[in-house]
């Protein structure tokens, strides 16, 4: 979900990715970090709901969530994270009421985080996307405070208010100045607020984005915006940049945390998304991996790590037609039913156990 920029990439014999950045420390990686105890660290780790770009709630029914949420306690997870769209949303509520509740009834919290379908994925579930004939900020503005109106009522423990916002107007065809994404963020915000006080409200920002990194300074000014997130992934995330960021948010008064993570960002470069790289992506979720720079940046409010696929099987990401993501529904069902799980879900599992 992020876009490739031009980095150099090692991996090294132990399967740990290694990388290399002409920006700020090149020398120095995400893993070249010391390596401290996680006990109880309060870590709140996240499982996310089946990551196929929004789109699986369109290819599954119910009877997929309570296999997922068992694999999710299975983990030992504090929080079902629920990556959507307002229009999906709105279109399979009662779907997503029926999950949270049950979430809850599991002892998970709930982590909503909104984002925006390309207009693709609207066609691969018979809707119309919202804002193709008009994007203007007004426009925008509107559709995303009616979301926050509708996510509110199911009172969250997390909310993000909008994850990716540089590549989000990429999608409406459209850009805002940072100004108005100050405003848009501070609107959204006392909206949740008036309907649910106790939901923690965030914003997700991607590293490698110059415009998110612009933004940032904006969003920390935002004084009831509870937290910042940052979605790094291993082969993309610039050390330096995201190192930056982190220490600005914490420095800031903000909360932060890794609101999505992986070693490979499989959508923007699927030639990472095979088996041979599992190895590299067991450890980027086990106690050693990414989260150990995390802790030591106080960056452990949100800890979500994103292709949950992985968890049960090593098959690549699904085509994006309606054939190819029907057939890989049908598949990730029988693989959860039969409690079948991976390299990638041991790693995980240990490390939230490792916490408390």
């Amino acid at each position: 979900m992020v876009m490739v920029i031009a980095i150099i990439t090692i991996l090294v014999a132990s399967g740990f990715l290694v990388m290399r950045f002409e920006l700020t420390q090149s020398h120095s990686t995400f893993m070249d970090i010391q390596q401290v105890s996680l006990a109880n660290s309060e870590i709140n780790f996240e499982a996310i709901d089946w990551p196929v770009n929004l789109l699986a709630v369109g290819f599954t029914n119910s009877s997929f969530d309570q296999p997922f949420l068992n694999l999710a306690i299975g983990l030992g997870v504090k929080t079902l994270a629920i990556e959507t769209d307002p229009v999906f949303f709105q279109t399979y509520q009662a779907r997503f009421s029926l999950l949270i509740s049950e979430a809850r009834s599991s002892g998970l919290k709930i982590h909503i985080i909104n984002q925006l379908g390309y207009p693709s994925w609207y066609k691969l579930l018979g809707l119309t996307y919202p804002l193709a004939s008009d994007s203007s900020f007004q426009t925008f503005e509107i559709f995303q405070i009616e979301a926050m109106k509708t996510y509110a009522q199911y009172k969250p423990d997390y909310l993000s208010l909008i994850a990716e916002p540089g590549l989000m107007q990429q999608k409406v065809n459209a850009s805002y100045s940072l100004a108005q994404w100050q405003s848009l963020v501070s609107t959204l915000v006392q909206t949740v607020k008036s309907i649910s006080p106790n939901t923690q409200t965030w914003i997700d920002l991607v590293p490698q984005s110059p415009f998110d990194m612009k933004l940032l300074p904006y969003l920390a000014d935002v004084s009831q915006l509870n937290g910042i997130g940052l979605d790094v992934y291993g082969n993309v995330a610039p050390f330096g940049t995201t190192n930056s960021a982190a220490k600005y948010i914490i420095s800031h008064g903000k909360l932060g945390g890794l609101t999505e993570t992986w070693a490979y960002s499989l959508y923007s470069d699927p030639s990472t998304d095979v088996s041979l790289n599992i190895a590299a992506e067991a450890n980027w979720v086990s106690t050693s991996g990414i989260v150990q720079w995390a802790f030591q940046r106080n960056f452990t409010s949100v800890f979500d790590p994103f292709f949950s696929n992985l968890y049960t099987s090593t098959d690549p990401l699904p085509h994006f037609t309606v054939q190819g993501l029907e057939n890989a529904a049908n598949t990730y069902y029988k693989q959860l039913v039969q409690g079948r799980t991976t390299q990638v879900f041991q790693s995980y599992r240990n490390l939230t156990a490792s916490s408390k």
